[in-house]
């Protein structure tokens, strides 16, 4: 039986294709360009000429930091209407460990999340959506960006940051590289391999990251923590997974390489 399943599901893999392990997040951009505008992503005012980041919100606050930051990527949707135009979009490992990085801005930041589809309408989303669950899953700051790319080998993201609870945007960071058109390759390099676009990729989302650890310390800058003790925000209890004493009769299920 053992073998049966794991042949099935071999063949299964080599019907659907296995991904390269070549094929990095570096990509700026799939096939087409899917990027979104900063006012796209809420930001106001006007737009930044060049690369950096701007505040949106010159508020004091009190209590803000230390807080818990998501991250999401959005793309337009093909199936999209007028109040739900976008949709999520990956986020690999290697970037979402480099996302990660905002943690050593302690005691700043105390976690940091990707934001999946997971909770969220299937088709697609509105910012709204994302704010909602975000803060749902006990996150204060969400940080949704966006990748564009084009054939002269140039990453351009934009990312801003929000308030969860009051839908308020805070910043709005935008950064982009070039890769060397005279670098040499192969010939018949796929897009996906092509050191151009992944290097260009790269250093726009290392800069990208850097603006929004910049940010988040002027935002800390703005705010005042209080001084007082507060109750730990832990909750141990999952509310749908509610936890029950075991009674007698339960039958318990372990796994075989644990009985091991």
């Amino acid at each position: 039986m053992q073998w049966t399943t794991g042949f099935a599901a071999a063949l299964l893999l080599m019907g659907a294709g296995c991904a390269s392990p070549k094929q990095t997040d570096l990509i700026a951009t799939e096939t087409e360009d899917t990027g979104l505008s900063a006012a796209e992503l809420g930001a106001t005012g006007p737009a930044i000429e060049n690369d950096g980041y701007r505040l949106l919100s010159n508020q004091r606050t009190n209590g803000r930091f230390p807080c818990s930051v998501a991250v999401t990527r959005l793309k337009k949707s093909a199936a999209g209407t007028q109040e739900r135009p976008y949709e999520i979009a990956p986020i690999r490992a290697p970037a979402a460990s480099r996302w990660n990085n905002l943690l050593e801005l302690d005691p700043l930041v105390r976690e940091v999340g990707i934001l999946g589809k997971y909770g969220l309408p299937l088709k697609s989303v509105s910012i709204a959506d994302l704010l909602k669950e975000s803060d749902r899953l006990g996150y204060a700051l969400t940080v949704i960006y966006s990748e564009s790319g084009d054939e002269g080998y140039v990453s351009e993201q934009v990312g801003v940051m929000w308030d969860n609870r009051s839908h308020t945007p805070l910043a709005v960071f935008q950064s982009s590289a070039t890769g060397d058109p005279e670098a040499k390759i192969k010939k018949d390099t796929p897009e996906s391999e092509d050191p151009r676009i992944l290097v260009a990729g790269f250093m726009a989302g290392r800069a990208l990251h850097q603006l929004a650890a910049s940010a988040l310390w002027e935002l800390a800058a703005q705010d005042d923590r209080s001084t007082t003790t507060q109750p730990s925000p832990w909750n141990g209890e999952r509310p749908y997974m509610p936890m029950r004493p075991i009674r007698a009769g339960d039958v318990m299920m372990v796994p075989a390489d644990i009985r091991r």
